[in-house]
C-alpha cells in the first residue's frame, strides 16, 4: 500500500511539474528528483545530488543571500515553513524564475534537521506579470496624455471664450 502511494504521488509530481529536493546540511548537499535536471532548462548538473556551493553559484546574484538566509532560518526554526522566489542559470547565463516551499525535517540522528521541498518553474507567471507591468504604464502614459490635451483644451477654451464675448459685445 505505501509503495503504491509513493508511486501514484511521483505521478502526481510529475504531471504538474513539482520537483522534489532535500537538503543535508551536514554534509551540504542538496538532492533533487532526477526529473528536475531533465524537465528543465539547466542542463549544467547531471548527478541528483549537488554541493551547496555548486547550486548557489547557478543563482542569479542578487537572489543567493535570500534563498540562503531562508535555508539557514528554517535550520533555526525548523517549526517554520518557508518559501522563495529566485532566478536560476544555466551555462549560457539564461536565467529562469523559480519558487520554493520547504519546511524542516528533524531526526533524532541528525545534528541539524534537514529541509525538504519542493520546487516548480514559474517563469511564465513572471512573464505575465511583466506584460501586465507593461501593459499598465501603457495605460498611465495614455491616461497621462490625455489629461494633458483636457487641460490645454481647457486652458485654451478659456481665454477664447472671453474673448468670443467680448466680440459678441461689439
Amino acid at each position: 500500500q505505501l509503495l503504491s502511494n509513493q508511486q501514484l504521488l511521483y505521478q502526481v509530481f510529475h504531471a504538474i511539474n513539482f520537483y522534489p529536493w532535500l537538503y543535508d546540511p551536514n554534509n551540504e548537499i542538496f538532492s533533487f528528483d532526477k526529473r528536475f535536471f531533465g524537465g528543465t532548462d539547466i542542463p549544467f548538473i547531471k548527478s541528483p545530488q549537488i554541493g551547496k556551493e555548486e547550486i548557489l553559484q547557478r543563482i542569479y546574484p542578487d537572489d543567493r543571500e535570500n534563498i540562503n538566509a531562508q535555508i539557514r532560518n528554517s535550520i533555526k526554526h525548523p517549526e517554520k515553513k518557508g518559501e522563495c522566489e529566485f532566478r536560476i542559470g544555466n551555462r549560457n547565463d539564461k536565467f529562469e524564475w523559480w519558487k520554493i516551499a520547504f519546511s524542516a525535517v528533524t531526526t533524532s540522528s541528525e545534528k541539524a534537521p534537514r529541509i525538504c521541498g519542493i520546487c516548480f518553474s514559474i517563469e511564465e507567471v513572471k512573464q505575465r506579470e511583466q506584460e501586465l507591468i507593461i501593459a499598465k504604464d501603457m495605460a498611465a502614459q495614455a491616461e497621462l496624455k490625455q489629461s494633458f490635451l483636457a487641460n490645454i483644451s481647457h486652458e485654451i477654451r478659456t481665454p477664447l471664450n472671453v474673448i468670443v464675448g467680448f466680440t459678441n459685445l461689439l
